[in-house]
């Protein structure tokens, strides 16, 4: 392989060296912190979706106990007076306060009074897997609390859930003992759902067991936080947070679907990065091809070219003259000057062969007189 191939090669392998060890960075060190900026957009908006859906609790919270410390509650527990039911738990309350049961249960847990209604139409509805011993043993978790505060929680209710709130019946200043509870409760129907959707901005959706993750990515990370991640699909991130029911149990996983949009983006910007330095090693190589072609090689082949025709032609009066103050200057300068010493020494070998040559032939002609008398005086 010639010098310009050589030095091609090298050059080649050290772009393609670095263009393997950018590639190395980026996945194990760039690509890894987008994927974490990721789970943080998901952990927000995922806790989002939880916190929507616990601002519905603590309104229904509130409601609740507007109506369980209220005097005239109070007083219907003890003397069961129907025209409060008549009155103040008609089915517009259903409307108003968007409640699908009310429920109301004595200090001893039985139910004093309960209806199931759809609050849309206000019309009885009959729902299936209605916890209703859960709404009763709510009773003796108020008695174990010292707080008389409501409580508010979720309640698998079938393959649905419910939304549900209860507190304590006081007086209208908090006082007791209390009479027993009042339980408010919701269905979250697909609608309220998507509502809670478009209000947070999240896609998302309600599971009763979560499923095979596929790809978990950082569990420490994810189980540190209650949150779990599916990064299987490259597209989507499936981000999974438990709601626990009113007696601390997880009913069911928050899904959020979040559009992988960050690392996608980092994935396009590295992808873009290393195509850049591809780019770039090409016109390097081009630039190195041409360059040393032009400012090395060609120098080189000409004291090459040089050095044949001398060599063939045995004429070392032609010089190169090459200006230049790099190594290949300094080796043409360094060749035309023992060209010059070889041409002195031939010029000076020359005129001793010449001088060498007289004294030979003149030398021979002293003795040719002297063996012509020594021959005649020999015949006499």
């Amino acid at each position: 392989m010639r010098m310009r191939g050589k030095v091609i090669a090298i050059l080649a392998l050290l772009i393609v060296a670095v263009l393997l060890v950018q590639h190395f960075i980026a996945s194990t060190v760039i690509l890894p912190q987008f994927l974490a900026l990721e789970h943080q957009k998901g952990e927000r908006d995922v806790r989002r979706v939880q916190m929507a859906l616990k601002m519905n609790l603590e309104q229904m919270a509130g409601n609740v106990q507007d109506y369980a410390q209220w005097d005239p509650m109070y007083a219907y527990v003890e003397n069961r007076n129907p025209d409060f039911t008549t009155a103040s738990l008609s089915p517009r309350v259903f409307e108003n306060l968007q409640l699908n049961c009310i429920y109301v249960y004595d200090a001893d847990g039985k139910l004093v009074w309960g209806q199931t209604r759809d609050y849309v139409t206000t019309e009885r509805m009959a729902i299936a897997g209605l916890p209703e011993r859960d709404f009763a043993r709510l009773g003796a978790t108020f008695r174990r609390l010292p707080s008389s505060k409501p409580i508010s929680g979720f309640l698998a209710c079938g393959d649905q859930l419910l939304l549900a709130a209860s507190s304590p019946i006081l007086t209208s200043k908090g006082e007791g003992p209390s009479r027993g509870h009042v339980v408010f409760s919701r269905l979250l129907l697909p609608d309220e759902l998507q509502k809670v959707s478009r209000q947070v901005r999240v896609k998302f959706t309600l599971c009763n067991r979560m499923p095979g993750i596929k790809d978990p990515g950082n569990q420490a990370f994810s189980q540190e936080k209650g949150i779990v991640y599916d990064n299987a699909d490259k597209n989507n991130l499936d981000v999974f947070l438990p709601l626990v029911d009113l007696h601390g149990a997880t009913v069911c996983w928050i899904v959020a679907d979040i559009p992988r949009q960050i690392s996608v983006e980092g994935r396009q910007a590295l992808s873009t990065s290393e195509y850049t330095v591809g780019v770039a090693g090409l016109l390097i190589l081009a630039a190195a091809y041409w360059s040393f072609g032009r400012f090395v090689l060609r120098p080189v082949e000409r004291l090459t070219r040089h050095v044949q025709w001398i060599r063939q032609s045995g004429d070392l009066t032609n010089r190169l003259n090459i200006c230049r103050t790099d190594e290949v200057g300094i080796l043409a300068s360094e060749f035309d000057q023992l060209l010059s010493a070889l041409a002195k020494d031939r010029a000076s070998r020359r005129r001793y062969e010449q001088r060498l040559r007289a004294m030979l032939q003149e030398k021979t002609e002293r003795a040719a007189p002297a063996e012509s008398e020594s021959g005649t005086d020999f015949t006499g």
